[in-house]
């Protein structure tokens, strides 16, 4: 997956400054994208609130609760009483695979559950606060709504006290770019998939 703003970049990290580049649409209309504020409570305790409110899953559906730290997760993990699937869990492989073939139900991750893992049967799939860069968060929102079933993307973050990291980083590097379309996503007035497609895909066709 390649941002539109970083062709350049690629074809001259390649050496291939004329290389042409082929694009398919990443446009995922199964996937229903929301963005929650927590306002002035704790994200945690918000992110526990909101699945206990969403429907119960049905059996073999699952929902992935994605956390930035292994502290948070403990804690989610703890409250929700579900497995938590994490980079340096030795039993990490054992985790995933009860998960994925058991009656469903939810997990918290972190990012470790990522591109290249696809399960069927995943309905809901929620950021605890905001998510690193707008490739990471495509990638990860994109474990659901797979082989035609309908799944929910929701973040839910302080817009009161978020800040980009851009500010720290060059702008000119590939960070700061994917940092800018995340925070342009979140803060979006308007269709979120509209911003997804003009970063991804370089217009805003994926919209409805």
């Amino acid at each position: 997956m390649l941002m539109v703003q970083l062709e350049e970049v690629l074809k001259e990290r390649l050496c291939i400054p004329k290389a042409v580049v082929f694009r398919r649409s990443t446009a995922r209309r199964t996937i229903r994208y929301r963005v929650m504020d927590s306002r002035y409570k704790a994200v945690t305790k918000e992110v526990v609130e909101c699945i206990k409110q969403l429907p119960a899953l049905p059996q073999g559906k699952k929902g992935v609760v994605y956390v930035r730290s292994y502290a948070v997760g403990e804690k989610i993990s703890e409250a929700l009483q579900c497995p938590f699937y994490k980079a340096r869990a030795e039993d990490k492989g054992e985790i995933l695979r009860e998960w994925s073939s058991g009656s469903g139900g939810w997990m918290v991750a972190t990012r470790a559950l990522g591109t290249g893992i696809n399960i069927e049967g995943i309905a809901y799939v929620i950021h605890v606060d905001r998510p690193y860069e707008l490739t990471s968060f495509v990638q990860q929102s994109g474990r659901g709504g797979r082989n035609g079933e309908v799944s929910e993307s929701i973040i839910i973050v302080g817009m009161h006290g978020m800040r980009s990291r851009t500010e720290r980083l060059s702008a000119y590097s590939v960070e700061a770019i994917d940092e800018e379309a995340m925070t342009a996503f979140i803060q979006a007035r308007t269709c979120q998939r509209k911003v997804l497609s003009e970063y991804l895909d370089g217009s805003g066709s994926g919209s409805d």
